[in-house]
């Protein structure tokens, strides 16, 4: 794997459960961190993404905020053990763009009474800032286990909620300490996002965080950005209810035309995290003059993507049959890592030399020989899927100051784009 140049300790947290796939092993992605610009008196700031403060963490060296918070969450041993994680990792001493800390925001967050926010609407309302507080930490220690809720249609926004928690961690408790008590945020960005207090009135089986983020983030899309591409809605039904949340039979028609689409999808990401994502379709674009064409197209495509997801999640658009049965529309998921067997993927690159692959061809080796690990945020978790899977993708997003490093960079500049 080479060097991470979005962040040395980019990806998502916690770890993958066993899927359909023919290859053994799993590549896993370094922990997330972020910003080391801790609060006074530890050592001075630097930019985020950068550098990370590993400073020691006794008692003495801890700042103020931090010490309250392992006082506060003494009585969740749960929660407390993700936030001494996140310390150890130097997470807590990354700074949001007002130079204030994970540890201070969740601290003032904690501090926050129910109801502070008068938009808050519904039982949401009347969830303690201590709750919210906890619910951070849980992000933030597993950005893959946040969870688009049951018969929901935010899976675009909460692959952007899982990328902007791991990438960002100041930030993203920055936003929901603002959003609880001011019932507004901006984005890094600099777009103004409000609490929608509408989207809190039904138990989708959200956490009160998911719950805030993704209603508040979804109006804050449809309002901003024009309906352009494919709509992805996610999984809308679910037998079996992972937080208990409502079932419902599917969405309704009105709500259907409510799912982002792509354009709306990359610009979330774009807004939250302030990095560049490029949308670059998966499909060739236009016809293609032989048969060995399309599978030099989908090798080269699947290379990019194999090597962005070595630089962070590359979030990605794919057909609504892939994962779901009771509806048509698309949905947001993440590629966490690739994995090829040397062998196979000898084969495929002699076998192209020698134009004899064609596109069945090329996908039957690479079902068989590669391993996709896969955030859906219909499930709240990671797995790992065959590299058929893949064969589903409409459109993955890439950061732009990524692309330009890989080595088919001008060939992804020359393919149709959505943004």
């Amino acid at each position: 794997m080479g060097n991470n140049i979005w962040n040395p300790f980019a990806g998502f947290g916690g770890a993958s459960r066993p899927g359909t796939g023919s290859l053994a092993s799993r590549t896993g992605l370094p922990q997330l961190a972020g910003t080391a610009q801790p609060e006074k008196p530890e050592a001075p700031a630097t930019r985020d993404n950068v550098k990370v403060n590993k400073s020691t963490t006794g008692p003495l060296s801890r700042p103020v905020s931090l010490n309250r918070l392992l006082t506060i969450f003494q009585n969740r041993p749960q929660v407390l053990e993700l936030l001494v994680s996140l310390e150890k990792q130097g997470v807590l001493s990354a700074n949001d763009m007002a130079g204030v800390s994970v540890a201070q925001n969740l601290a003032l967050l904690v501090a926050t009474p129910a109801s502070r926010s008068s938009k808050i609407t519904g039982p949401l309302g009347k969830t303690a800032g201590l709750d919210f507080a906890s619910h951070v930490i849980e992000h933030l220690a597993k950005p893959d286990d946040i969870f688009q809720g049951e018969a929901t249609k935010t899976c675009t926004v909460t692959v952007a909620q899982a990328v902007f928690a791991a990438r960002h961690p100041a930030d993203y408790a920055r936003m929901v300490r603002e959003l609880v008590q001011d019932g507004q945020s901006k984005t890094r960005k600099g777009d103004v996002v409000t609490t929608d207090g509408r989207g809190f009135k039904t138990n989708e089986g959200r956490d009160p965080v998911e719950d805030l983020l993704q209603e508040s983030l979804m109006t804050f899309a449809q309002n901003r950005f024009p309906a352009e591409g494919e709509q992805r809605a996610g999984r809308v039904y679910s037998s079996t209810a992972k937080r208990g949340g409502t079932e419902q039979a599917s969405l309704s028609d009105s709500q259907r035309n409510l799912a982002l689409t792509d354009h709306q999808y990359g610009q979330v990401l774009k807004s939250l995290t302030s990095e560049n994502y490029l949308p670059v379709s998966f499909k060739p674009v236009g016809p293609l003059p032989d048969r060995t064409s399309e599978a030099r197209h989908l090798l080269r495509q699947l290379d990019v993507m194999r090597e962005a997801a070595e630089r962070g999640p590359v979030p990605l658009g794919v057909a609504g049959h892939s994962l779901t049965s009771l509806d048509d529309l698309g949905h947001a998921v993440a590629l966490k890592s690739m994995k090829i067997e040397p062998e196979t993927e000898t084969r495929l690159r002699a076998l192209l030399d020698a134009g004899e692959l064609d596109r069945e061809t090329f996908w039957d080796l690479w079902s068989e020989g590669s391993q996709a690990e896969i955030f859906d945020p219909a499930t709240g978790e990671t797995s790992l899927e065959k590299g058929s899977f893949l064969k589903e993708v409409e459109v993955y997003f890439i950061s732009h100051d990524s692309a330009v490093l890989l080595p088919d960079y001008s060939a992804i500049e020359r393919h149709k784009r959505l943004g």
